[in-house]
C-alpha cells in the first residue's frame, strides 16, 4: 500500500479574486515591489 493514501491532505483552494479582494490583492503587489524594486523609491509606486 502506497504511504501517501494513509496521510490525510486538503490542497489548498485557488479561485478568481472577487472585486472584494481588490484592497488586498493591491497591498500584496505593492510589499513584494518594493521589495524587488528596492533601487526604485517607494513614492513611485
Amino acid at each position: 500500500m502506497n504511504q501517501a493514501s494513509n496521510l490525510s491532505f486538503t490542497a489548498p483552494h485557488i479561485r478568481r479574486a472577487l472585486p472584494a479582494d481588490t484592497d488586498r490583492i493591491a497591498d500584496i503587489w505593492l510589499t513584494v515591489n518594493l521589495e524587488a524594486h528596492s533601487f526604485i523609491p517607494a513614492a513611485y509606486w
